[in-house]
């Protein structure tokens, strides 16, 4: 079992069992394209891995070992982390305070208010 990649292993478990992923995500709490995007490459949470072990009745060690996490709980390297859309949407918004903010540094400008 270790040694496939997450989204093969998963992929065999849910046919194996005669499982659809709609089910499966239902069953766990998150949603079919999660699921998919699981088969197709995407790394789950850690949390998430928990969930899916319970689901299969399968060992969470391996199953967090076959997503890509070392025995700590980090994301080994070469794994990538696909964020979520509130994720992209924080990450977006900071962003912009960054370029607010330097485009503000660059004109002496604090908030769009001229300072001083």
């Amino acid at each position: 079992m270790v040694g496939q990649p997450f989204g093969a292993w998963l992929a065999g478990e849910l046919a194996e069992r005669g499982e659809s992923r709609r089910s499966f995500a239902r069953r766990i709490g998150v949603t079919d394209m999660t699921v998919t995007g699981w088969i197709r490459g995407a790394q789950p949470t850690w949390e998430n891995c928990q969930r899916i072990a319970s689901a299969l009745d399968a060992d969470a060690h391996t199953v967090r070992r076959l997503a890509g996490y070392d025995d700590d709980g980090g994301a080994a390297l070469g794994l990538h982390y696909e964020p979520t859309a509130g994720e992209w949407e924080a990450i977006k918004e900071f962003a912009r305070g960054l370029r607010g903010a330097a485009d503000g540094a660059q004109t002496g400008t604090e908030d769009g208010k001229r300072v001083g």
